[in-house]
């Protein structure tokens, strides 16, 4: 009966703390166990809440900078340096360049740079080598619209390290 009972108040609290981290491991950002322990297994589910709690606060603060981002008049895009593929576009950048919420992406990003006296390969290595040097690239750049017009915009560009694409242009454009 006491290898039962002692064996029952350690395995229940390990039960809970393994159910919290399955149920946090699924998403449920909410999920906390409830201990009046002072004990390791008090320890482990108090240290279990904060680190819950914490990534929570971290995901929402995510979310809204996401949010954010998206809703943005200025064009934003990440473009990956390794092939020149677009992955992302939000909204302003779509509204921009005249295209549907989603349809650049896959696509080489040179569909975006009009030919002027250099071809739009030329201007996006020399985009790139810029950025390569100095860290980013600020100036004036035409590009062309789904329907062929042409516009003169405004444009930044920078590096990021990606974790899931390796190294990314971001280019904020207006």
């Amino acid at each position: 009966v006491m290898s039962f009972l002692v064996a029952n108040s350690i395995a229940h609290p390990i039960n809970e703390v393994a159910g919290a981290i399955r149920a946090f491991g699924e998403g449920d950002l909410d999920c906390a166990v409830a201990t009046t322990r002072s004990d390791e297994l008090g320890q482990l589910a108090t240290g279990f809440n904060r680190m819950a709690e914490n990534l929570k606060l971290r995901t929402e603060a995510l979310r809204l900078q996401s949010e954010i981002t998206a809703h943005l008049s200025e064009g934003i895009s990440l473009v990956r340096v390794s092939d020149g593929v677009v992955i992302y576009t939000n909204r302003g950048f779509d509204d921009l360049f005249g295209y549907a919420s989603g349809e650049l992406n896959g696509k080489h990003a040179n569909v975006l740079n009009a030919p002027t006296d250099r071809t739009p390969e030329e201007t996006a290595r020399e985009i790139g080598e810029r950025v390569k040097k100095a860290g980013v690239w600020r100036g004036e750049v035409q590009n062309i619209k789904k329907d062929g017009t042409r516009f003169w915009c405004h444009a930044s560009v920078s590096v990021y390290a990606h974790p899931e694409h390796g190294d990314v242009y971001i280019s904020v454009q207006k």
